[in-house]
């Protein structure tokens, strides 16, 4: 026997004796390989940014059917709303315009980059039609939509993700998401849609799907100037529970999208998102996102303190056409019901002038009726001491 093949004996009888040096020598070899790959396969904070702009920045168009399943809504502890109400809307987004239908209700809304508008059919009225200048609205069209979930929109404040880690990443680290571990971003004291209280914004991005959002916090800052309990209470949390495989149209392969998600609100309020239908990327038909104006549509213009009224009398009138006339028909200042007037919440860290100056009013009055029950009660003694002397 040679003493090559001899050493090739001896290897394969120890390894028949003691097989665990076998198991040993493959986890060391499979570890070794998994610290490579994990080292070549670590991103910088720069590279993270980048990839996470590059596929934020990479939705152009949207169309999805989905639904919305609520759950118990909550007051004080007692349920006022039982849940497992459905909805099911058809959602649509390219470029500035987008579009929600909420099926079965006969409402829609639309939004360009100018224009709201609100579509309704109304026994009474057959089709009403309703449209505010973006510039005047109070809020982006929908509130919770789509456009969360791939970071075109942030709901509680103006711009997108996108815009949002671009003026400041904010501080990032790696937190894990249903066991994934993500790529977390704080941004600190977001300005509003809505009031004067910043936010504070948390995004873990998934990179085993894409760099998509995995969940997006948005709470009130702790620096917020109003100490309403309501409003301390805000939250608004998105959690992706499921993933699915789309095609994108413009790139020609699948990539991922979400499936299905959860939003949790205040007092824990939550709603299920579940997506049926989506096409991503693809040319969408313009007629999508133009409402229909059918003769006898009553329109409705409004800026913030006034509005116009008139009534479709030809369907040959374009959008553009109807939005013209509209603005050109006589206005009426919107008329205020005390009963629907905003109540004003008090800022307990400030006192007004005229809180102020109320508060000084009642303390010098309680002060003057102090010192004239003082004077009152030493003129009593002292009357008193005065009729004992005359008395002796």
């Amino acid at each position: 026997m040679s003493r090559p093949f001899h050493h090739v004996v001896l290897v394969r009888r120890s390894i028949l004796r003691f097989p665990f040096i076998g198991f040993i020598v493959l986890a060391v070899v499979s570890q070794m390989a998994s610290t490579v790959q994990a080292a070549e396969s670590e991103l910088t904070n720069d590279e993270k940014v980048a990839a996470i702009l590059s596929e934020l920045n990479s939705f152009e168009s949207l169309w999805a059917t989905y639904s919305i399943t609520s759950g118990p809504l909550e007051v004080n502890g007692k349920v006022v709303r039982p849940g497992g109400e459905i909805s099911n809307y058809e959602w649509a987004m390219q470029g500035n315009k987008r579009r929600e239908l909420n099926i079965g209700r006969d409402h829609s809304t639309f939004c360009d980059c100018d224009f709201i508008y609100g579509y309704i059919q109304y026994d009474e009225h057959p089709h009403q039609l309703s449209f505010i200048r973006v510039a005047d609205s109070d809020r982006e069209m929908g509130g919770f939509s789509p456009r969360l979930l791939i970071g075109s929109s942030l709901h509680v404040a103006a711009g997108s993700l996108a815009e949002l880690i671009s003026r400041d990443p904010g501080r990032i680290s790696a937190e894990k998401v249903n066991g994934v571990e993500c790529v977390k971003f704080h941004f600190d004291a977001v300005r509003p849609l809505l009031g004067k209280n910043d936010f504070q914004i948390d995004v873990w991005f998934d990179p085993n799907h894409d760099f998509l959002p995995a969940r997006i916090l948005a709470r009130i800052s702790p620096n917020a100037t109003s100490p309403a309990a309501y409003i301390a209470k805000f939250k608004s949390d998105l959690e992706i529970t499921e993933f699915q495989r789309v095609m994108d149209h413009r790139r020609g392969e699948d990539r991922w999208f979400p499936k299905s998600c959860v939003i949790t609100q205040a007092s824990d309020y939550k709603k299920q998102w579940v997506f049926n239908d989506v096409r991503l990327n693809d040319t969408l038909e313009d007629s999508l996102f133009v409402p229909d104006i059918p003769d006898g549509t009553y329109v409705y213009f409004r800026t913030r303190e006034e509005y116009a009224e008139i009534v479709i009398k030809a369907a040959e009138e374009t959008l553009a056409e109807v939005v013209q006339r509209a603005e050109d028909a006589p206005r009426k200042p919107i008329p205020r019901d005390p009963k629907l007037e905003p109540v004003q919440i008090p800022d307990l860290n400030a006192i007004d002038e005229t809180t102020a100056g109320t508060s000084s009013m009642f303390t010098a009055l309680l002060l003057a009726n102090v010192v004239a029950l003082i004077l009152g009660v030493g003129y009593f003694i002292w009357r008193r001491y005065q009729n004992n002397v005359n008395a002796r």
